[in-house]
């Protein structure tokens, strides 16, 4: 399953590249640990993460924004050696990201048509198709991207980011 239900991805980066001693698994459990995340399962050298449901608890978050996860579902890391490489593969559930535009651009659709008449269809229909790509293809790409980029930080830092205690909200 991939677009629009998942974004599916690999990163390969170098051994040299990440710090001495490093082992990526363990990294990146530690890593999504400081992330918005319920649980984390480890199973040899695959990860399978559950963001965060809003609570009123006080959990560990990373300085900055540290909501990287927050419209999306249940993920997976697998991490493999290729001789002188580490490649991680990974896949994080959109469906969040998808039907959330996708019942709100008919309803824009139809707002439209309504106040506007039938004369109004064809802008009503473009306009609530605009909307909708704009929305999913922006979002979906910009978590593709900010977790490509987060996997290679934390594998090639010499240490995680400091966290600090956010209050994460029960309601917006």
């Amino acid at each position: 399953m991939s677009i629009p239900f998942s974004i599916d991805g690999r990163v390969t980066l170098d051994i040299d590249a990440l710090p001495p001693g490093l082992d990526p698994v363990q990294r990146l459990a530690e890593a999504l640990h400081a992330q918005t995340v319920d649980s984390i399962e480890v199973v040899g050298t695959t990860l399978r993460f559950y963001p965060v449901t809003k609570g009123n608890d006080d959990r560990p978050r990373p300085e900055g924004n540290g909501w990287m996860l927050d419209s999306t579902g249940a993920g997976s890391l697998i991490v493999t050696h290729h001789d002188r490489q580490v490649e991680v593969r990974y896949r994080i559930d959109t469906r969040l990201l998808f039907w959330l535009p996708t019942i709100l651009a008919p309803l824009i659709f139809a707002a439209i048509r309504i106040h506007g008449g039938v004369e109004q269809e064809r802008t009503a229909l473009y306009f609530a198709a605009g909307i909708w790509s704009v929305w999913f293809l922006a979002t979906y790409v910009s978590v593709w991207w900010e977790f490509a980029r987060w996997l290679r930080a934390n594998l090639t830092s010499a240490e995680l980011a400091p966290v600090k205690r956010l209050r994460v909200p029960s309601s917006p």
